[in-house]
């Protein structure tokens, strides 16, 4: 069995929370004033900020 990852654990634990990280993620990418790079930069530091491990070599 895979392991699960950061947002399935979250979703299960905290919903409330998986909502509220995929909304600022949402307006995030919805940010016209920040180009692409910026925005993946802003992706990465709130992955290592969250432990995601997993997630930040996925987006380097």
């Amino acid at each position: 069995m895979a392991e699960k990852t950061m947002m399935e654990v979250l979703c299960a634990e905290c919903p409330g929370a998986a909502d509220a990280l995929g909304a600022f993620f949402a307006a995030l990418v919805a940010q016209p004033a920040l180009d692409e790079k910026t925005k993946q930069l802003v992706y990465v530091a709130a992955a290592a900020a969250a432990g995601h491990v997993r997630g930040v070599p996925a987006h380097v």
